[in-house]
């Protein structure tokens, strides 16, 4: 959820919507989880972020706060919870290609951000899903505490 508005010109409620969204929900999700994960002394976590926790847009403050809120935790978690065998990670995507029954708004503002994308196209979905299966695999088990950009180089 992206609702546009300056830091001062964004609602209350539409502020703390996209914090429940986009930061508390990995909270509470990782909260539900852990237990179970330091009992088994194993897990996998793998919150998302976005260009957004890098850069700092203006025009989307919370989603910027909440986005490097994400990115805060993930450090957090992955510090805690690595000598019990779980690692923490974050994927920041670049601009993804949009599916089929994406609204016309989203698809543009998606194709007008592959210009800067030096790669010369937009990510897919599989793209992400892979960085996704390396992260909860064995191979991905000395990966942890990173955020990791599968964006072709995208500027932020």
């Amino acid at each position: 959820i992206r609702p546009p508005g300056g830091f001062l010109e964004m609602s209350e409620g539409d502020f703390q919507h996209v914090i429940d969204v986009d930061l508390n929900a990995a909270i509470w999700l990782a909260r539900a989880l852990l237990p179970g994960m330091v009992e088994r002394k194993w897990g996998r976590i793998v919150n998302f972020s976005g260009m957004n926790s890098i850069a700092g847009y203006a025009d989307r403050p919370a989603v910027s706060v909440a986005k490097h809120g994400a990115w805060g935790l993930t450090k957090v978690l992955a510090k805690e919870f690595a000598p019990k065998g779980i690692t923490t990670n974050i994927i920041s995507p670049g601009p993804i290609a949009p599916d089929e029954g994406s609204p016309p708004s989203m698809v543009a503002h998606i194709q007008a951000m592959a210009s800067r994308v030096p790669a010369g196209r937009l990510g897919t979905p599989d793209e992400i899903a892979a960085m996704v299966a390396l992260l909860v695999s064995d191979d991905g088990a000395f990966i942890n505490g990173q955020m990791l950009q599968v964006n072709g180089a995208a500027q932020t």
